[in-house]
């Protein structure tokens, strides 16, 4: 599988010749990464000659493959922001550094006080308060809008997309000027995320490319929910092992150490007299004569005490390394997001593709890694 690459200015207008497109003899090597709610990466080391024009700010690096079978498609764009000349033996390179376009979010903050309304997450879904704030720190149209000293907050090439309102809602907190996104897994969107996964929501979200003219791009930011990509579980027989050839490394833990599988909840003191209540797990208790494992989760409605039995379940974790095969190809088969069967040893069980690498060498050859996960309640 080959990797093509295109480099544009900060508006996606094609540099050089050859409308953008970079000569393989031209890179020594690249690194580029994806991963589910954070910021990917962008390193690119080329040979000379360098086009002088290609190293400002924002402009952007292209990634694009064709699967075998498939046609020409969109891997990830990434902004040029380091830039690094070495010399050595007398041999000058240079690596050029970048991230991806969830950085975007990175580089706004909830701008408002704590007394305004618009500064806080109120009760609404996840998926829209998610929404909302993006779009009321990336445009000048929210209900109080904050005077900047110099330029204006507004992306003309960088929308939203309409609410949905899959999600449960969830209760007010504070989020005024923290960043929407921090490296890592910090910020707003974030805590949102966290939230709604108390609730059992699982939401991933992205900012990707819409439109990719001749001389243009726009990004538009987007929410999903259970899944980023596609569930590939319900759609036929596609399964990863290392039967198979497709799951390199893997790493599967049974953990039962924190379990709790009766949960007390009501008033304590003398007021509680009568009012203790409880939810259990029977298939959890029979498991052994001993464990029985007893907690008390506070003065919390019924709905709450289920919720924090289901967080005190044992847990089965699981890590592991996918690869590009011919018969379970990256971008025909399965991509970035999506969920996967896997077989390992006795067990199967479904997982996510968190995180893809791409390593690309001098003759423009594509090699393909992806991080996989699974953290489940122990059925």
């Amino acid at each position: 599988m080959l990797c093509h690459v295109r480099l544009t200015d900060d508006r996606g207008v094609p540099l050089g010749s050859h409308d953008g497109w970079l000569r393989h003899y031209q890179i020594e090597s690249i690194t580029a990464t994806r991963v589910l709610n954070d910021i990917g990466t962008l390193v690119m080391r080329v040979l000379p000659p360098f086009a002088p024009e290609l190293l400002r700010r924002d402009n952007m690096v292209q990634l694009w493959h064709a699967p075998s079978g498939g046609a020409l498609r969109l891997f990830r764009v990434y902004f040029i922001r380091r830039w690094l000349w070495e010399l050595r033996e007398g041999r000058l390179k240079l690596e050029i550094g970048g991230v991806d376009s969830n950085d975007l979010l990175r580089r706004r903050v909830i701008a408002a006080p704590t007394d305004i309304p618009r500064g806080e997450a109120r009760g609404d879904t996840a998926d829209n308060l998610m929404r909302a704030r993006v779009h009321q720190e990336t445009t000048e149209a929210s209900s109080w809008v904050i005077t900047v000293d110099y330029g204006s907050r507004t992306w003309s090439q960088f929308g939203v997309e309409a609410d949905v309102g899959g999600a449960l809602g969830i209760g007010v907190r504070e989020l005024s000027y923290k960043p929407l996104l921090e490296f890592g897994g910090g910020g707003v969107l974030q805590e949102l995320i966290k939230a709604a996964d108390d609730n059992g929501d699982k939401l991933y979200f992205d900012v990707a490319p819409e439109v990719i003219a001749g001389g243009s791009i726009r990004f538009v930011f987007r929410v999903y929910q259970d899944c980023l990509g596609t569930d590939r579980t319900v759609t036929g027989g596609l399964v990863f092992g290392p039967q198979f050839g497709n799951l390199l490394d893997g790493e599967l833990e049974y953990d039962y150490t924190r379990e709790i599988n009766n949960l007390y909840y009501g008033p304590v003191g003398p007021r509680g007299k009568g009012q203790m209540k409880q939810e259990y797990d029977a298939s959890a208790i029979d498991a052994s004569v001993w464990n029985r494992c007893e907690g008390y989760g506070g003065d919390i409605s019924v709905a709450e005490t289920m919720r924090e039995l289901e967080r005190s379940k044992g847990r089965r974790r699981f890590v592991g390394r996918l690869v590009s095969t011919a018969q379970t190809v990256f971008g025909r088969d399965w991509d970035f997001g999506d969920r996967v069967r896997i077989n390992f040893g006795a067990d199967s069980f479904n997982a996510l593709v968190r995180a893809v690498t791409w390593e690309v060498t001098n003759d423009g050859n594509l090699t393909v890694h992806a991080r996989i996960d699974s953290e489940d309640e122990d059925d």
